[in-house]
């Protein structure tokens, strides 16, 4: 899902319009991923693909007296394009479900470090996904021992979780984040970007979480709300200070929209 998210968002970066259906060679997927390219990877790669087309997500949002509930999947399909001689899958297309197109074109989506197909351990990809989404491009984020434990999902003892922390530290090979163990029991996350947050901090620029965009076409049906967005940006640019809470404020002004028919 990276992989195919990282197509489409190179192609909006081109200024083109991007379909549903991405393709791309196999082997190139293997190399950007860091996986060897023997027959064994093609095999999984299939298996991979059928288990994504049965993956179904339930959501529910609360707006106002509303509660909204829907379920949609990943991927709609996929197909081997071309195959050799031995059977290997040389080309495949992925058609992505229209909840995840939609979310990459809105730029709903955080991007990833490159480096993060090169971490092997299960415990530090879910630790730097986990990071990335609750630090993302803030200067830090911390979180209790236990608390990171179920967000991780591990069900290894405290002191043993404990000490697979201090290992990812020890190692200190995380992508964007450095992490701190303190001695009662808080980790701390630190965006190793300090350029990238000084630059932030100058222009003001304020980052909307991306389920606040969900909220908002919500709480302002039919309309486009990347341009809500510019107009509300616009709005609060006139202000003498930004938002204390920026989110909601962001949910407020689109609130205050007439819904279109």
């Amino acid at each position: 899902m990276i992989y195919c998210a990282s197509h489409l968002r190179a192609a909006i970066t081109q200024g083109k319009t991007p379909s549903r259906t991405v393709r791309f060679t196999a082997h190139d997927f293997f190399v950007s991923i860091g996986r060897d390219i023997g027959g064994d990877s093609y095999e999984r790669f299939r298996e991979s693909l059928n288990r994504l087309q049965g993956v179904v997500i339930n959501t529910n949002i609360k707006s106002g007296r509303y509660r909204i509930e829907e379920g949609f999947g990943l991927i709609n399909s996929w197909r081997t394009v071309k195959e050799d001689a031995t059977g290997r899958m040389i080309a495949v297309e992925i058609e992505l479900s229209k909840w995840l197109y939609h979310a990459i074109l809105s730029n709903e989506l955080l991007t990833i470090s490159p480096d993060y197909f090169q971490l092997r351990k299960p415990i530090e990809r879910r630790i730097y996904e986990i990071a990335r989404k609750h630090c993302g491009n803030q200067e830090s984020f911390k979180i209790s021992l236990d608390k990171l434990q179920l967000k991780v999902g591990s069900s290894s003892a405290l002191w043993e979780f404990r000490r697979s922390i201090r290992e990812i530290i020890t190692d200190n090979h995380l992508p964007d984040y450095e992490i701190a163990l303190s001695d009662d029991d808080h980790v701390a996350f630190t965006n190793r970007d300090k350029k990238h947050l000084a630059t932030i901090g100058q222009t003001g620029f304020i980052l909307l979480k991306p389920e606040t965009y969900e909220k908002a076409k919500l709480a302002a049906p039919g309309w486009d709300i990347q341009a809500l967005e510019q107009q509300w940006r616009e709005w609060i640019a006139k202000k003498k200070e930004p938002p204390k809470r920026p989110d909601s404020a962001f949910v407020a002004f689109c609130r205050k929209k007439e819904p279109v028919a």
